[in-house]
């Protein structure tokens, strides 16, 4: 990969920060949640006519983020809430 980006063999220490992300991954049960320099983002595959679809990416904030870990029910109205800009319909 570094051939094909650079154009070249890499030299000497130009392998020591190549592949180095800020990013941190949160895994959740269903989904995952991605906190790259402040910017929240939360993955799921989405499922279409009860197979599973393509996996999706919605950009979230910190307090959507801490609701969707606090239980499956709060994980479910986040990514409804990414998806589609309106909160589930409550039971």
């Amino acid at each position: 990969m570094f051939y094909c980006e650079h154009h070249h063999w890499p030299k000497k220490n130009e392998l020591e920060d190549y592949n180095q992300s800020d990013t941190i991954v949160h895994r959740g049960n269903g989904f995952i949640v991605y906190v790259t320099d402040g910017y929240y983002e939360i993955s799921f595959f989405k499922e279409i006519g009860g197979a599973m679809g393509p996996e999706v990416r919605y950009p979230i904030t910190k307090e959507l983020m801490d609701k969707a870990f606090e239980s499956s029910r709060g994980a479910y109205e986040v990514m409804i809430y990414a998806e589609t800009g309106h909160w589930p319909i409550s039971d």
